[in-house]
């Protein structure tokens, strides 16, 4: 009888134990790059409210954020933001020189995406095409994959 007992208080605190280190409510977007071709340098993320500097000037961005990469892909989670739309640009920045390397004709060498893996006909796609949704409350899961 008391090798029961014994054996049902230490589940029971074993139980307790696991639910009272329960993760917190996430909200946010999360932001999951996949597709890089290497684990050399980071990659840098730009999270953009509106259309204002969308997507080459990152200095306009809502947030940004260096990321590391692990396993040839980079996650990140923009947390505290308000409902809205919102646009994503990436850049695989092999060397670590903070900007897009590209060759004579402006093509890029370096890896770059976008939300909703739009693409432009021509150059980058608007806000608009790469815009989402994101309600305050709960999180907002954006995978990007990186083109070449």
């Amino acid at each position: 009888m008391f090798k029961i007992v014994s054996t049902f208080c230490i589940l029971s605190s074993i139980a307790i134990l696991l639910f009272s280190f329960a993760p917190a409510t996430e909200e946010g977007i999360t932001v999951t790059v996949s597709h890089l071709r290497s684990n050399k340098g980071h990659v840098l993320v730009s999270l953009f409210k509106d259309e204002a500097g969308f997507p080459a000037k990152a200095e306009k961005a809502f947030r940004k954020a260096t990321v590391n990469i692990i396993n040839k892909e980079a996650v990140i989670t923009f947390s505290s933001l308000p409902a809205g739309n919102y646009a994503i640009a990436i850049l695989h920045d092999e060397n670590d020189d903070m900007k897009m390397n590209t060759n004579f004709p402006g093509i890029p060498k370096e890896g770059y995406g976008f939300s909703n893996n739009v693409m432009g006909i021509v150059g980058s796609p608007s806000f608009n095409k790469a815009s989402f949704k994101h309600q305050g409350s709960s999180v907002t899961y954006v995978t990007i994959r990186t083109r070449y």
